[in-house]
C-alpha cells in the first residue's frame, strides 16, 4: 500500500482528494465512477469502518456504524476493522479493480465443474483475482489474505 495510506488508521484516501473527486464528478456523465465510490464507502461502513468528510453545512464529521457526529480537532480516528474482506475491498478500490466476472472466469469455473469440482467465486474472490491479474499485490501476500478471507467466511 502507498506510504501515505499506511499509518492513517481508517482513512480511505486523503479527505480533500475524495471530496475533490466527488465534486468534480458529474453524476450523469460519470455514473459508474460515482456509484463505485458510493458503493465502496457503503461497504466500508457495513464492515465496521469509518469515513470523515465535510458535510453540507461545512462541518467536519465522522460517520461510522454508530451514525454521524462532529469530528473535532484532537479526536482520534477509529482503527479499521481487522478482517480480510475489508483489506481486499480497500486494495481493490485503491487499484481500480472491480469484482466482475469475465468470460475467462466463466470458462475456468466450467472446466473445474467438468472435472468434478464446484468452484464459484464470490465478489471478494473476483477482487482477489483482479488484484492478482494486475500484480497490484505480491502473490504470496495476496494468497495469505485470500486464505484469511476464506477462514473468516467459513468460521462465521
Amino acid at each position: 500500500m502507498p506510504k501515505d495510506h499506511e499509518s492513517q488508521g481508517n482513512v480511505l484516501i486523503e479527505p480533500a482528494e475524495i471530496a475533490s473527486r466527488l465534486e468534480s464528478i458529474d453524476p450523469q456523465q460519470h455514473e459508474a465512477e460515482s456509484r463505485r465510490i458510493e458503493e465502496h464507502l457503503a461497504h466500508r461502513l457495513r464492515l465496521g469502518g469509518a469515513i470523515t468528510y465535510i458535510d453540507v453545512n461545512g462541518h467536519h464529521v465522522i460517520e461510522d456504524k454508530n451514525g454521524t457526529r462532529p469530528f473535532a480537532a484532537g479526536d482520534k480516528f477509529p482503527s479499521p476493522p481487522n478482517n480480510a474482506e475489508f483489506e481486499i475491498r480497500e486494495l481493490a478500490f485503491l487499484h481500480g479493480v472491480h469484482g466482475v466476472r469475465s468470460d475467462l472466469d466463466e470458462w475456468t469455473e466450467a472446466v473445474s465443474s467438468n472435472a468434478g469440482d464446484e468452484v464459484i467465486s464470490d465478489e471478494i474472490e473476483l477482487l482477489v483475482i483482479g488484484l492478482r491479474r494486475i500484480e497490484a499485490v505480491d502473490g504470496i501476500a495476496l494468497t495469505k489474505l485470500h486464505a484469511r478471507y476464506l477462514e473468516e467466511v467459513f468460521n462465521s
